[in-house]
């Protein structure tokens, strides 16, 4: 028996496929191949079982034929054709065995193969030709594709299919396609289909990536169970870590992203757009957003349970960590969603959910509704043509849309947004007498407070009104304003004061801090780094920090999990741009940048981009106040291969000296 439901073997674990024999005299269980690192996905006996086992198994990206005389035998790999081998039977006479399977490759469709003897599979020739139409096409070619997370070094494979006529060729706009699964994998094989859709998306123009991120069988086991605790962060780093690698050697278009999912492959697309907006479009199919009405309404809750290490109120934090429900403010990518109406495996409610937010941030969606289907459609064929022909009008309409022309549209909507308010909160003060406006200024509801307070500084709401009463105290402190510090003009008492009582006890809700006098950085900066404890910082702003203690200032912003956006103002000479840039090029979640530096008598002196690190940044916007040498313009880019937007108020002709 072939078992891909987990270990028998001690305590419980997820597993790749096994295959296992039965001894029906004494009820022992034996495990077959056992020193195979991929996974078994099915089996057949040679002569009834007198000649052992042939087995189908999956490595990498491509399901090969391997037989074993027993149990405890080699394991022999069979020559084959490269790609993937499918459905694997045997009939046996009393002096031979016949075999048939089907075969498909990247290029090549299914069709069904009939030997006589295992020894003749790369010669093997088809007695079907029920795909001969796909050959009569111009169809994608593919290949395997390899990168690694930096984060803990785990290499990850996936496949590439180029559009036709364009294999290998450069710049190319991509969709980054995530098979379901968990335990699935992407393979050397053909498919096409309104789930394995890779094929239809390739031929209208778009390099398809094919992530086999950490959880895909085929790896080894410690691979396939690294996804436990972090379904989706971890995997979703795999992901994005891909598009760089192709970003950065010049195979993918970085203007021209796109990514789409089913099932867990939608888990994992609803959250990468929280996560980045350099997508320009997403297909999100049948997936869900969080995790704990996913446990309360699916038909497999013990997957939940096992993934999370626990029941929603046992492990509450992971179920939240993980979840793109939390985070869905940050979307900017319009997004279509395919939800079958009958679904028990993943619950259509999540969907709705995420359709409503897409609208309440503005963010552009539509949403079908497959009726009366079950997660795996099938109930009507028409649905599955609806499905694709729907997702590849949405890539044609979004696709190729720059995210600048998004976040244009984004400032719009947040100016427009701040006018309403202003209007509410006009309207709700008018309707007080003037005269007695002071007498009842506390009866004022507390979500016209909460908007009053977003039109000042926390440090005023601090002063006016922490210490009024129990009421305005809890006001002031539950403030989504206490997420944003603005530290401008103020003594350094105050501050001592202000960050003692407000700064430190909200230090995990603050995303976003804005320090503009040199004590003030100094003070956070200084021991006991108390900067190190800001784990949900986003945007940090710094004005006045000393050249000299710039490289301890980035040293300790290393260890900020989330800061993605970076402003500072750098104080005293520096006859060497190295440091600055070099340290910058640390922060690894960075998409932002402006810098403000000075540098002596850049004329008369040589300045050395030597960049001895050689680091890449993930930076996309970067705006350099300060001289900067012509000669190192073309090393700077090279360290920015996700670079979208770049400026440079002085740019000087070549009196540096460049170190490659």
């Amino acid at each position: 028996m072939v078992d891909g439901a987990g270990s028998v073997e001690g305590a419980y674990e997820d597993s790749q496929g096994r295959i296992y024999s039965l001894n029906m005299i004494n009820n022992r269980i034996q495990r077959w191949a056992h020193d195979f690192k991929g996974q078994v996905y099915d089996y057949a006996l040679l002569q009834g079982g007198k000649e052992g086992v042939v087995l189908l198994g999956q490595l990498s990206t491509e399901i090969q034929v391997y037989t074993q005389m027993s149990v405890n035998a080699e394991l022999i790999k069979r020559n084959g054709w490269n790609g993937s081998y499918q459905n694997i039977v045997t009939t046996s006479s009393s002096n031979s065995s016949t075999i048939v399977f089907i075969h498909s490759s990247y290029d090549a469709p299914q069709e069904v193969y009939f030997i006589d003897n295992i020894d003749q599979l790369n010669i093997a020739q088809a007695v079907t030709s029920e795909n001969k139409l796909f050959t009569e096409r111009n169809l994608p070619k593919g290949k395997s594709h390899r990168w690694s997370n930096p984060d803990d070094q785990m290499e990850i494979e996936g496949v590439l299919l180029y559009p036709p006529e364009q294999f290998e060729q450069k710049n190319l706009p991509l969709f980054v396609l995530i098979h379901g699964g968990l335990y699935e994998a992407d393979l050397n094989i053909f498919r096409a289909s309104w789930y394995r859709c890779a094929v239809m998306i390739a031929t209208k123009g778009w390099l398809v990536l094919q992530p086999n991120y950490r959880g895909s069988p085929g790896y080894g086991d410690e691979f396939l169970r690294s996804i436990r605790f972090h379904i989706l962060s971890k995997p979703g780093k795999d992901i994005l870590y891909g598009v760089d690698a192709l970003v950065r050697d010049g195979i993918a278009d970085s203007t021209r992203l796109a990514i789409g999912g089913y099932s867990y492959g939608a888990y994992l697309t609803g959250w990468l757009i929280t996560q980045t907006t350099r997508f320009n479009a997403a297909l999100f199919g049948a997936g869900a957003i969080e995790h704990v009405a996913d446990w309360g309404l699916t038909d497999i809750p013990l997957s939940s349970i096992y993934y999370f290490g626990g029941y929603p109120w046992q492990t509450s934090n992971l179920y939240q960590e993980e979840a793109a429900i939390f985070q869905l403010d940050k979307v900017r990518t319009p997004t279509h969603i395919v939800v079958p109406g009958n679904d028990i495996r993943v619950s259509s409610t999540e969907n709705y959910i995420l359709e409503r937010a897409l609208n309440e941030i503005n963010v552009p969606t539509k949403l079908i509704v497959l009726p009366g289907e079950p997660h795996g459609l099938g109930n009507n064929p028409w649905h599955e043509k609806i499905k694709i022909r729907e997702e590849l009008k949405w890539l044609r309409q979004y696709g190729n849309f720059y995210m600048k022309l998004v976040k244009r549209q984004e400032n719009d909507m947040v100016q427009n947004s701040i006018d309403n308010k202003k209007r509410k909160l006009q309207n709700e003060i008018t309707t007080i007498d003037k005269y007695q406006l002071r007498f009842r200024f506390e009866n004022l509801t507390d979500g016209i407070l909460y908007e009053i307070f977003e039109y000042l500084d926390p440090y005023d709401i601090y002063k006016g009104f922490y210490n009024l009463s129990k009421r305005f105290q809890n006001l002031a402190i539950n403030s989504n304003v206490l997420t944003k510090i603005n530290i401008s003009t103020i003594s350094k008492s105050n501050f001592e004061d202000y960050y003692r009582n407000i700064v430190i006890p909200n230090r995990n809700r603050i995303k976003l801090l804005r320090l503009l006098n040199p004590f003030t950085v100094d003070i956070v900066f200084a021991p006991p780094r108390t900067i190190l404890n800001f784990g949900h910082l986003e945007t940090l702003i710094l004005d006045g920090v000393q050249i000299r203690y710039f490289t301890k200032v980035v040293r300790h912003l290393i260890e900020l999990p989330k800061l993605h956006s970076l402003t500072i103002s750098l104080t005293g000479y520096k006859q060497s741009l190295d440091v600055i840039f070099s340290n910058i090029f640390h922060l690894r979640k960075l998409k932002y940048c402006k810098i403000e530096y000075e540098i002596k008598r850049l004329e008369d002196e040589p300045v050395q981009l030597d960049f001895t690190h050689r680091d890449f940044s993930p930076i996309e916007c970067l705006i350099i106040n300060g001289r900067f040498p012509f000669n190192g313009f073309q090393n700077l880019l090279w360290r920015l291969p996700q670079l979208q937007h770049l400026s440079i108020n002085c740019l000087v002709q070549p009196f540096c000296v460049l170190k490659k």
